[in-house]
């Protein structure tokens, strides 16, 4: 047992709690970070789900209006190229 050492022993003790303290931290802002990106994915899937119901709506509206128009051309209330802007639109709405 060295009678002197210049401090080295209590030293490294106070350093490796130092050691210990940072790598508990990185432990907390790594589970931290997890639970950010774990929210993150979960409030994109919401979003992604809400708009596919939005795209879902606008594709059973764009058929009842094209329903809606076939009717009026066929009535004679609308001419025919009405119908085939409606066609065009639905048709634009369905590839993106």
């Amino acid at each position: 047992m060295p009678i002197f050492d210049g401090f080295k022993i209590p030293n490294d003790i106070k350093a490796r709690k130092l050691d210990l303290q940072a790598a508990t931290e990185n432990l907390n802002k790594a589970k931290e970070d997890l639970a950010i990106n774990v929210a993150s994915y979960f409030v994109e899937a919401l979003y992604n789900k809400e708009l596919l119901t939005v795209a879902e709506l606008q594709a059973a509206l764009s058929t009842e209006q094209v329903t809606r128009t076939e009717s009026l051309v066929n009535a004679g209330k609308v001419p025919l190229s009405q119908l085939y802007d409606i066609k065009a639109q639905q048709a634009k709405t369905r590839h993106h």
